[in-house]
């Protein structure tokens, strides 16, 4: 013989699993996804604006110009909101964010050379999530690198 389902209540049980998968699978990750993503953009805006400041500047004031310009971001609320991604703790040994001079790829020999700047950031999760710690961006830092050029102005 054929039982009926009871409908009352059983709603209720399949409510805990429920929420565990929507919290832990999409919630979360959606999370880490959007921070994932200022992060992100923010490291590259750090590079930029190194890059842009130094087209400008000569190649002896790059030193001071990269250091001012890492304090700048330091005290802006958008470092402060990304959680603090910022090179300044390897800036000293000259390493992170690297300048350098390199040749123009324009075979006209008027074309000034190119500054480029590489900057090497690690972007943490914005929420660990159990099980995933082994993860880049769930649990893990994702490195990045930030690579852009410029052609050099007349910093004279």
């Amino acid at each position: 013989m054929l039982r009926r389902r009871n409908l009352k209540g059983q709603e209720l049980a399949e409510f805990g699993p429920t929420l565990f998968i929507i919290f832990i699978v999409v919630l979360f990750p959606a999370l880490n996804l959007l921070y994932f993503l200022a992060a992100y953009s923010a490291g590259w805006y750090v590079n930029h604006m190194i890059v842009r400041e130094l087209s400008v500047t000569s190649v002896s004031n790059w030193g001071p110009v990269v250091y001012n310009k890492i304090q700048q971001w330091d005290n802006s609320s958008l470092s402060h909101f990304t959680g603090y991604i910022t090179p300044i703790n390897s800036i000293n040994s000259g390493t992170n964010p690297s300048a350098m001079l390199v040749p123009s790829t324009n075979t006209s020999s008027s074309s000034p050379p190119l500054v480029r700047v590489t900057t090497n950031l690690n972007i943490p999760s914005f929420l660990n999530i159990p099980y995933f710690n082994n993860v880049p961006g769930l649990g893990k830092p994702v490195p990045m690198t930030f690579s852009e050029q410029y052609p050099q102005q007349n910093p004279d």
